[in-house]
């Protein structure tokens, strides 16, 4: 083994075994010194008069331990100084040695296990494999330390300080190609049943790292999606998945909305405070606009790991052809590249990548549909459950707006989770969330489907009336009915935000009335007193303008009862029921996108984000009915009156028989 220095100082330790007394009593110099003086070099060849079989023979043999000692000194002192040659001498001494590395030889293992390897020339690289496929076969008993270390070598980037130079979650080339090594012994390892699915898993598990430490989190979770493209992953994709969705969620609940908009108007103001800004013409970089930058460290993480995920997405799903003009290469589902890299503009090394409209013809739909598949099986088990996380979901919506059929199947799994009866109800109004907003914000869905939603979302609650008791003071509890409820704001919401595209015709207003809404208003469930109330108002403004049901007389009445409870009491004095009622929450887990890189992909074209729902009279009159007291009753009553006698038209006298006939 050998070592240059030109013009500087060695790095070697000074309690290297080059400086102990001890080691060169007992062994030969193992170090000769060579000056040349045209380089100007100073060469250590470490290993010239050691036998390394030799040495770890005789420890297997229990017959020699200090020259070992002073081999594992001289390895770790030189990590980073040994030359590639000395290093494959080493690599081919321990693989010819494989026999003799019981337990007894475990430090000698783990010294070369850490040694970076992964940024070496070709011949190094391969002769390290070699050296670890050769381990695992004849010594089983270090699987377990081998996946360890590649694992944990996920984590250990060039530059750990400079997260924000990773672009779209892709580390510097110069990481890419050391990542790329580990991948592929990793493989290795999978593809000759040396290493199962079930320990390296269990490793990653282990060994993700904190967001605290926001690269080698990033670094970690780049590099398990680079892992599972491979075919021999197949059979813990899901999990990996699983894996990375929980801790990207972790993030999302860290980041919130409210935090990250206080933190973004702080950098602002800070920025207007500043007395650089009176420089700004004379400054070309400041005239360039703000670095597309989260000032919230835990978005500005999630943003660069959602970023990275969106990129996973499109490597998979779309044709290689036109991936060159969405992100930089990455690997596919076979193993192979991904991306025209020739055919892309590139800034330095990074691939730039242009907007590009995704059409059927672009999309890989054998790919597609069994990632799809993948990912709804872990949002069913890990997006769905968590409740008010805010950007994660996006990958669901983003996927969806790849192809309508996806989104439709997306919405008839959430669907038919909600009329299942076997389902817990926390989870069925989950979906009733997932279904409305995915209407609500999606510009991709066509008002066909829209419309189908609607039907059926309205045909379900005149079924459940149908099958509920209603004449059972105690089975029309409100507590009782939570799905019924949520299904009703679903219904109510979407056509609040969308009735701008509902009543552009008469076939579609004609639909509208197909609803019976008036039913589902004048219910003795009364719907309209659990849903969320400035859901209800704007429902009630639109619906009364288009005539389509009035619902300022059930409001009223609610708003009534919502003075003072009633408490009724059983024989012993306890007390068994009130009638004050929790609204449900308005969660839509697509309604806000705040995080800067990812509106590349998140944008305006697929997703609405604004509300388009019109401030009228009307609805300021209905939130002050939600809060008013029951003195004004009988001038809100005369009002009514006058707008039932009023209107002519039949979705009008509907309203109004089934007014009377409740």
């Amino acid at each position: 083994m050998s070592v240059f220095s030109s013009g500087r100082k060695s790095s070697l330790s000074k309690k290297s075994s080059l400086s102990n007394s001890s080691a060169r009593s007992n062994v030969p110099p193992p170090a000769r010194i060579v000056n040349v003086e045209k380089q100007k070099a100073v060469r250590f060849e470490l290993l010239k008069n050691l036998d390394v079989k030799s040495v770890l023979k005789n420890v297997y043999k229990e017959q020699e331990q200090k020259d070992y000692d002073v081999l594992i000194r001289i390895i770790q002192d030189s990590e980073f100084v040994v030359q590639d040659s000395e290093l494959l001498k080493l690599l081919k001494c321990a693989k010819d040695s494989v026999q003799f590395l019981n337990e007894k030889l475990k430090l000698f293992v783990q010294v070369l296990l850490v040694f970076k390897w992964c940024t070496r020339g070709a011949n190094v690289v391969k002769a390290y494999e070699a050296f670890i496929l050769e381990l695992c076969k004849e010594q089983p008993f270090y699987k377990s330390l081998v996946v360890e270390q590649l694992v944990v070598s996920f984590t250990k980037v060039t530059e750990p300080d400079k997260i924000n130079q990773w672009k779209d979650g892709f580390p510097p080339a110069c990481d890419q190609i050391g990542f790329k090594n580990i991948h592929n012994l990793l493989v290795n390892l999978l593809s000759n049943s040396l290493i199962d699915t079930d320990l390296l898993m269990e490793k990653c598990w282990t060994f993700y790292p904190h967001h605290n430490i926001p690269c080698a989190f990033l670094s970690y979770t780049h590099n398990l999606l680079e892992l599972s493209v491979h075919s021999c992953v197949d059979p813990c994709r899901k999990q990996m998945f699983t894996l990375i969705i929980q801790k990207l969620i972790h993030l999302d609940t860290l980041a919130t909305r409210s935090e990250i908009e206080a933190a973004e108007s702080d950098h602002e103001e800070l920025l207007l405070s500043s007395a650089d800004i009176f420089n700004m013409e004379d400054d070309p970089a400041a005239s360039q606009g703000p670095a597309e930058v989260m000032h919230h460290p835990v978005a500005n993480l999630l943003d660069l790991c959602l970023m990275r995920f969106f990129r996973y997405i499109q490597s998979v799903c779309i044709d290689r052809k036109y991936l060159g003009r969405l992100a930089p290469p990455t690997s596919c589902l076979d193993g192979s590249s991904s991306s025209n890299v020739a055919n892309s503009p590139t800034v330095g090394d990074s691939v730039v990548p242009s907007p590009l409209a995704v059409k059927d013809n672009v999309i890989m739909w054998d790919r597609t549909k069994v990632l799809f598949n993948e990912l709804l099986a872990v949002f069913e088990s890990t997006i769905l459950p968590t409740h008010g996380i805010t950007h994660v979901p996006f990958l669901v919506f983003y996927f969806c707006s790849l192809r309508l059929s996806i989104g439709e199947n997306f919405i008839e799994f959430l669907w038919k989770k909600i009329a299942n009866v076997k389902i817990y109800n926390i989870f069925r109004q989950s979906c009733c969330h997932y279904v409305s907003s995915l209407l609500i914000h999606a510009h991709f869905m066509p008002v066909r489907v829209i419309k189908t939603c609607l039907n059926e979302m309205s045909q379900w609650c005149h079924s459940y009336l149908d099958n509920t008791d209603l004449t059972d003071e105690e089975a029309c509890s409100p507590v009782k009915h939570p799905v019924f409820y949520s299904v009703c704001q679903a219904l109510f919401s979407v056509i609040t935000y969308k009735h701008s595209i509902l009543v552009d015709s008469k076939k579609n207003m004609k639909f509208l009335q197909s609803l019976n809404l008036t039913r589902l208003v004048m219910s003795q469930l009364n719907p309209l007193r659990s849903c969320n109330a400035e859901i209800v108002s704007h429902f009630a403004s639109i619906t009364n303008t288009y005539q389509i049901v009035y619902c300022y007389n059930v409001i009223h009445q609610n708003a009534r009862l919502n003075v003072l409870p009633i408490v009724s009491t059983d024989a012993l004095g306890n007390i068994i029921k009130l009638n004050t009622v929790n609204a449900l929450d308005q969660y839509s887990p697509f309604s806000t996108f705040l995080l800067v890189r990812c509106k590349s992909i998140i944008t305006p074209e697929i997703h609405c984000q604004a509300d388009p729902i019109p401030v009228t009279t009307n609805t300021n009159r209905t939130q002050n009915l939600l809060i008013a007291d029951p003195v004004s009753s009988k001038q809100a009553d005369h009002d009514e009156d006058d707008f039932l006698m009023s209107v002519d038209s039949p979705c009008a006298n509907m309203s109004l028989n089934m007014s009377v006939s409740a």
